[in-house]
């Protein structure tokens, strides 16, 4: 019987994205969809999107390993930041003091280096598909948003002792997180 030794080798490496361009194509998107359903378009904020990059670098942060698994947190809380207001207010306090706030999130995984149009249409997509967070996309009392997307992989490197021979395996996570704004006043 042939046994298999698995060594797993997790490195955790970031990589870049255009966010300008991704919010520029996300824009055109999301109020595309929001005038075929009636409502007013939203104007991008860039505090929110600072809101939206301290929760989409954290999600990102959480991509591990775990019993030869990949693993990620996908969500709303963060451990330092735990409420949208939170992180909205550690972009700008006067901002948050004057807008109440949403946040959609999201993850997917891309080994082909996708442009940022196809970063921008895949999160919209998923985020269109899910109705909480499509609902988020077509409230009208939202008039601002923001939009970041972080990104992060791991290497798994798998060794056969018998043949001595090894392949590797990278997963490359997309972390999506766009922050609305609904004024208070």
């Amino acid at each position: 019987m042939k046994k298999l030794l698995v060594i797993l080798f997790p490195f955790v490496a970031f990589t870049q994205v255009n966010n300008a361009e991704i919010q520029a194509e996300f824009t055109k998107l999301i109020n595309a969809h929001r005038a075929e359903h009636g409502v007013a378009p939203l104007k991008t904020n860039a505090d929110a999107q600072k809101a939206a990059k301290i929760q989409s670098d954290y999600l990102a942060s959480t991509l591990r390993v775990e019993n030869d698994q990949i693993k990620a947190i996908i969500g709303h809380i963060h451990p330092e930041f735990p409420r949208v207001s939170d992180r909205l207010e550690e972009a700008n306090a006067v901002t948050a003091e004057n807008f109440t706030t949403g946040e959609n999130a999201a993850e997917f995984f891309n080994d082909n280096n996708p442009s940022s149009k196809d970063i921008a249409n895949q999160l919209f997509e998923q985020w269109k598909a899910s109705p909480g967070h499509n609902k988020n996309m077509l409230l009208g009392d939202y008039t601002q948003y923001g939009i970041a997307v972080s990104v992060s992989q791991t290497t798994i490197t798998h060794t056969f002792p018998n043949t001595n021979t090894t392949y590797t395996t990278t997963y490359v996570m997309y972390s999506g997180v766009t922050v609305f704004l609904w004024p208070t006043n």
